[in-house]
């Protein structure tokens, strides 16, 4: 009696599985609420009807009640440098995060690490004559209009074959109401920002101990990066200043007028202080739910068939989870980029360096992120102006860490130097990344003679760590001058209390100048390798 009870309930369960509908269609709220993220901004967003719509109206009717927010929480730790002002933010915003995990799967997948420390990459802004609804334009339209067709053709099934038109209406009124919650101009609003033609130059990390940095250059056509890391409240009107229809334009004698950085003046359309898109979006989303709770009702009702009801709501789970997950080019998050420069090497330290020989005062920002406690002598002495001693030692090793770009015949960097009013250059050098290409032996002695002369060693001030280098070299010279045998290392309390007893040689010209502390192993060294992309525009 027992096994043909349990054979039967079992049969009888897969036979019309009613009772799990319900359940499924209260899970997956994360899922639908980042596939529209990713493809909102327009009036048809393609996210698919799946089982997890209706926790995900009861989710936005708590963000809409609460802080007011439609976007997600980031999911990828970003930290927003200023590389002109040297501020640094903890980005507040889901976009941003998906633009530089977007970045580093589009950079391991090209240009893959090879067990280097660093991997910098550097791009180029240009103009954006999109409008928001580029998120959900290209391929993604074109994956979801395909599910949803094969949705409603196989809920059309039952009702075809045996007058069964339940299934076939919670699928189409599933359908209608999924697009029009994606249609909401608050998602919009809080995608982008006010500010679209930034003179910035940013970078994107994920912080101490990450291998990618991704550095943008605005140069009058770049989003706000800085501005949409912490975005207003959507409660607040200058949210809305940006979106069509929900604000007008500030005018004077019949001439539009500007703020001080260009950008037109306008007003929100509000109802007593509160902006009239957010009362849209209140609305609309309470509507909703309540719709959603007449559809899980419905489905709840269901006693055949329901295998049907299964199949597409399985399809459009499969659809939301696939758009939620894949990585986008940036120009479909209204930023276009152009690849311009990368920079890879063995060691945190030479990569920052290259980087702030080719684009200058930019990586000193990054610097105190990276480096937050003391440096060597050597590294030292670079920042401060100083690069011989450094750039000698990697020149000397650089079959495991690559020649250093301060010594190669005058760089030109392929954008003008960042300041707080630079202006994007006309007659600019856009420079494309390529392989590494070995310089010629006459061509490093050459650029070895030319930074000898560039940066004579005592023409500085005397600041501490240049005396203790002149008595360094002054030892030197008087010990070449009495023998003919190379000089004895200088004792560690010679060079400055940081400096311990367990030292490494530092070669100069494969002779032992002076020794320098060997930093504790951490993320910011490697084993060694050549740069794979090396100084390629030339001048002189």
């Amino acid at each position: 009696m027992g096994w043909t009870s349990s054979t039967s309930q079992l049969a009888t369960q897969w036979t019309n599985p009613n009772d799990v509908l319900s359940v499924l269609l209260i899970i997956g709220a994360d899922i639908v609420q980042k596939a529209i993220a990713q493809t909102s901004g327009g009036l048809f967003t393609p996210v698919c009807f799946s089982f997890g719509w209706v926790a995900y109206s009861l989710l936005s009717l708590i963000g809409i009640l609460g802080d007011g927010r439609l976007l997600p929480n980031p999911d990828y730790p970003v930290k927003v440098f200023n590389l002109n002002s040297g501020y640094v933010r903890d980005n507040k915003n889901w976009i941003i995060g998906r633009i530089l995990r977007d970045n580093a799967i589009f950079m391991e997948r090209e240009n893959p690490l090879d067990g280097n420390a660093i991997r910098i990459s550097i791009y180029e802004a240009r103009a954006d004559h999109k409008t928001s609804a580029v998120a959900g334009s290209g391929r993604v339209r074109y994956f979801g209009v395909l599910i949803m067709a094969c949705q409603l053709a196989i809920a059309a099934i039952p009702m075809i074959l045996y007058q069964e038109w339940t299934i076939f209406m919670v699928t189409s009124a599933g359908t209608i109401l999924a697009i029009i919650a994606a249609a909401l101009p608050q998602w919009q609003a809080e995608k982008l920002p006010n500010k679209r033609k930034s003179n910035k130059w940013f970078a994107l990390t994920s912080g101490n101990g990450s291998r990618d940095i991704m550095v943008v250059l605005g140069n009058g056509q770049c989003l706000d990066l800085e501005e949409l890391s912490v975005p207003e409240m959507p409660r607040s009107e200058r949210l809305w200043h940006s979106v069509p229809y929900f604000a007008t334009a500030v005018t004077e004698n019949g001439e539009q007028l500007t703020h001080g950085n260009g950008i037109p003046r306008r007003k929100c359309i509000a109802l007593r202080g509160t902006p009239f898109g957010f009362l849209l979006t209140v609305v609309v989303t309470a509507s909703l739910t309540l719709f959603w709770l007449a559809i899980l009702i419905s489905v709840a009702g269901l006693r055949s068939h329901t295998w049907y009801l299964l199949l597409v709501g399985g399809l459009g789970i499969f659809q939301n989870a696939a758009v939620a997950a894949v990585s986008r080019d940036p120009q479909k998050r209204n930023l276009p980029l152009t690849l311009v420069d990368i920079i890879m090497t063995r060691k945190v330290m030479d990569g920052l360096m290259d980087l702030e020989v080719t684009y200058p005062t930019s990586a000193k920002r990054l610097l105190q992120e990276y480096f937050p406690g003391s440096l060597r002598p050597e590294e030292s002495w670079w920042w401060d102006g100083d690069r011989i001693p450094y750039d000698k030692t990697r020149e000397f090793e650089w079959m495991r860490r690559g020649r250093p770009r301060s010594t190669q015949p005058r760089f030109v960097s392929p954008v003008e130097t960042p300041s707080a009013t630079s202006r994007p250059s006309s007659e600019k050098q856009v420079m494309a990344p390529v392989g590494f290409q070995q310089i010629p032996e006459d061509t490093i002695r050459s650029a070895k003679t030319l930074v000898q002369e560039s940066y004579p060693p005592f023409e500085r001030s005397m600041s501490p760590s240049t005396l203790e280098k002149q008595d360094i070299y002054a030892q030197e010279a008087e010990w070449k001058g009495n023998n003919s045998s190379p000089s004895p290392a200088i004792s560690a309390s010679d060079i400055g209390k940081e400096a311990d007893i367990n030292r490494r040689p530092t070669i100069f010209d494969k002779e032992e100048r002076f020794k320098t502390p060997q930093r504790a192993s951490s993320g910011s060294s490697g084993s060694g390798s050549i740069n794979r992309v090396q100084a390629l525009t030339w001048a002189g």
